[in-house]
């Protein structure tokens, strides 16, 4: 194959697309921390798009690569990492929800590292539930980032943004064990996967201590607003 074909199979519009995904992340995490978040949405926003984007335009003409393939996930891993762990870093979103978020992409990292080792066929594609989360954690990202840009901190508004947090809580937990489930049935007998499956339903169950204690003072913030005269002394 010459370099012009291999060139051509590998720059092509999508990868370029999910290239400027990939850099638009060092440039949402320098306006946070720049208190620019209003700056912060709109790169987020674009990122995002550009996701939807590659994968139709890659449908589209019919160039899919497996450079894409690996690339796009990538993209979307980075675009999210960073954005969780400024806003974490910021007190703008629960760190539980950050450490559930890393923790089921390590255990999906880990699992396909176990199906290499164990030289099982790996196919890198995306459950539909999966997908649902992404889009569910785009949700999370821009209700929190409309906040911060506009000053919007009423409790109402801040009950609805926390409703959008648990609604990606539990499409991680289903996305999560969805994966394990697929590792489960290619590594039957394994008992390394079976310890992973084990650690990741563990952690959840720990993050959920954090999730009720926000949650209870997420509704005496709410039933404060809502009905002030219960509160008065």
């Amino acid at each position: 194959m010459s370099k012009s074909t291999l060139s051509s199979k590998l720059l092509t519009l999508p990868n370029w697309i999910t290239f400027g995904r990939i850099v638009c992340v060092p440039f949402v995490v320098a306006t946070l921390l720049m208190n620019k978040p209003l700056y912060a949405l709109i790169f987020f926003v674009v990122a995002a798009i550009s996701d939807a984007l590659d994968g139709f335009i890659a449908r589209y003409t019919k160039t899919r690569s497996k450079l894409g393939a690996y690339l796009d996930p990538l993209a979307d891993k980075l675009l999210f990492l960073g954005t969780f762990l400024t806003l974490g870093y910021l007190n703008i979103i629960p760190v539980w929800l950050i450490v559930l978020s890393i923790y089921r992409d390590l255990t999906i990292v880990l699992g396909i590292g176990v199906l290499k080792y164990y030289r099982v066929s790996v196919e890198i594609k995306p459950l539909f539930i999966s997908k649902i989360n992404t889009f569910i954690q785009s949700i999370v990202v821009v209700a929190f980032l409309v906040m911060q840009a506009f000053s919007l901190q009423n409790s109402i508004i801040l009950m609805g943004a926390y409703v959008l947090v648990y609604i990606n809580t539990l499409t991680l937990l289903i996305s999560g064990v969805g994966y394990i489930r697929q590792g489960l049935q290619r590594l039957e007998g394994y008992g390394l996967v079976y310890f992973f499956a084990g650690a990741f339903i563990c952690l959840f169950i720990l993050m959920m201590n954090y999730m009720i204690a926000d949650g209870v003072v997420l509704w005496q913030t709410f039933h404060r607003a809502l009905c002030p005269s219960s509160y008065r002394i």
